[in-house]
């Protein structure tokens, strides 16, 4: 790892195989569709919808030739992933103009070439260029444009004049701020993942919301949560007062983190060759985005580090720098995004802390010994095959799978333990679980797994009531039965995509959703039935109101 002196994030690009049998394989695929994204009856079945995924146009529903046709098509254009499972490409793309929706298609069928389908997120900077008039400043004039932002089609820049008393679906002002605030807090938009609890709220907006570049200009207050993998943008209302202006759009989506920084990273460079083009040269934009793009692998690790913290990695003393090196290069891989992205602070007196909390855990780890359990869970992981697994879905819906896949895997096999049972005994007295840790006095972790003595899997938890380390233990096991070649991993209260995953892989776990649709019979549920239901299957309140509402089962009477 390196400071930097001051390369850019991988893209996604669509490959065409020349060798591949496209007339062979255009007549095989078809396009078979999933209840989970639909809400009406369809020729995929008797709709399942989840609160989480995205639901299909009920135009559709009935019309498989259609969607058939558009499969068909994209696969002709060579919109299609690189990567093929036999003879298919995992995902298909395809633009539906009138509709102004891109839908992804994923093969769920190796064999015979079926597919799903969805529509996707998609984050669009659009923009052309304006007269500027008599404004001032030649970066401002150099870049006057007319810029729509466009989340999934829908215009996140419509605006309402209440001058004119009208209304448009784009702003017009000069770019360059924004594409300065872009590069400024690049590292910042893909690795400060939000906290469960952010200490300084204002200053987390301020690197993470489009609207701290306005500068007396018109921006929605459009955020960019990354979390992994995946980001989330949200954006909400807001009157502009001085500008008689207001925003009245409010929504939220989850994007690959891929995409988005394909988006902007693509306004940006339209950005730098516009000032190009007008003369303009070594402003603060095109050096930062140089640097950027010229980081080396050493670089962008201490980059990634810092900005986990919130830190800027272009202006941070050189001794703090050094200490934060040195620091981060005495934690394993497979851990330290983890550990910087939980950590709510950024002194080097507590992360140094911290890690010597992390050097007792892993030492705890190693002195336990392999119990039978523990030869369970081994044989189970083992068992957890890739090709079942939704790899490149958003983190709850992998851990939702996952869960489903234990529990498959775990009949299957003849196990002669429930997952409740497994969990009860393995945070047991006897199980060899340590019931304490060094994490009570922190609250970012609350538990670890890495190797034990023994070559098998140790788990040290955080103290607390049995249904938190049940909890716990099922969060841990999500980390450790994941397929990944991983040898050490850690629970936080953070929110990346890795947590979200764990945390969704232990509710689905403990109080599997088809048991609870199947059990509970009205929308609502009160109080005291929720209560109830929770106890029934060891898990807090709390925790079943989430699974109630998450996978659109009932809610909860406030009565």
């Amino acid at each position: 790892m390196r400071a930097p002196k001051r390369k850019r994030p991988l893209q996604r690009s669509l490959i065409a195989d020349p060798a591949a049998d496209w007339p062979t394989i255009l007549k095989s695929v078809s396009y078979i569709g999933s209840p989970e994204h639909k809400d009406t009856p369809s020729f995929a079945g008797h709709p399942r919808p989840r609160a989480d995924a995205s639901i299909c146009s009920r135009s559709l529903a009935r019309d498989q030739l259609t969607v058939n046709q558009w499969l068909q098509a994209a696969i002709q254009a060579g919109n299609y992933s690189a990567f093929f499972e036999g003879d298919f490409p995992r995902y298909v793309w395809y633009r539906d103009e009138p509709g102004n929706i891109t839908y992804e298609a994923r093969l769920v069928n190796r064999e015979q070439g079926c597919y799903k389908g969805y529509p996707m997120s998609t984050l669009e900077l659009r923009f052309d260029w304006e007269d500027p008039g008599g404004a001032q400043g030649a970066e401002l004039r150099a870049t006057w444009a007319r810029l729509k932002i466009l989340v999934d089609g829908t215009a996140i820049t419509r605006v309402i004049d209440h001058r004119v008393r009208s209304w448009r679906d784009s702003v017009v002002l000069p770019i360059y701020p924004l594409a300065e605030w872009l590069t400024s807090h690049w590292w910042m938009l893909w690795s400060e993942a939000e906290r469960s609890v952010t200490p300084d709220r204002a200053a987390f907006m301020g690197r993470h919301c489009i609207a701290s570049a306005r500068e007396g200009f018109a921006l929605p207050a459009l955020t960019v949560l990354p979390a992994g993998e995946w980001v989330q943008l949200q954006w909400q209302p807001e009157e502009l007062h001085h500008q008689q202006l207001s925003f009245p759009g409010r929504g939220s989506c989850w994007i690959p983190t891929s995409a988005a920084q394909d988006a902007l990273s693509s306004f940006i460079n339209s950005v730098v060759a516009r000032l190009e083009e007008q003369g303009l040269q070594e402003t603060r934009l095109q050096q930062d985005w140089r640097a950027i793009l010229n980081a080396d692998a050493d670089e962008q690790g201490f980059c990634r580090c810092a900005a986990s913290l919130g830190l800027d990695p272009y202006d941070l003393p050189e001794d703090f720098s050094e200490a934060l090196i040195d620091l981060a290069e005495q934690i394993p891989a497979d851990l330290q995004d983890d550990f910087f992205q939980s950590s709510y602070s950024t002194t080097l007196e507590q992360l140094g802390h911290n890690l010597q909390l992390l050097k007792q855990a892993q030492g705890q780890s190693q002195r336990q010994r392999q119990t039978a359990f523990l030869d369970e869970l081994c044989n189970l992981k083992n068992r957890i095959a890739t090709s079942s697994l939704p790899l490149h879905e958003v983190p709850w819906i992998q851990g939702y799978a996952l869960a489903h896949g234990v529990r498959a895997q775990m009949s299957d096999h003849g196990s002669d333990l429930a997952p409740q049972e497994l969990l009860r005994q393995l945070v047991g007295d006897d199980s060899g679980i340590m019931r304490q840790s060094p994490w009570d006095s922190v609250r970012e972790f609350v538990g670890y797994f890495g190797p034990n003595g023994c070559g098998g899997p140790g788990f040290v938890l955080a103290s607390g009531s049995d249904e938190r380390r049940r909890f716990l233990m099922a969060r841990a096991l999500g980390l450790y039965l994941w397929p990944t070649p991983r040898r050490e991993g850690l629970v936080t209260t953070g929110l990346t995509s890795e947590q979200k995953r764990n945390r969704a892989f232990a509710a689905e776990l403990l109080a599997p959703s088809a048991e609870l649709r199947a059990t509970i019979s009205g929308p609502v549920v009160s109080g005291d039935e929720l209560d109830q239901i929770a106890n029934h299957y060891g898990v807090t309140s709390e925790l079943m109101r989430r699974q109630l509402t998450n996978h659109g089962i009932a809610t909860v009477s406030e009565d």
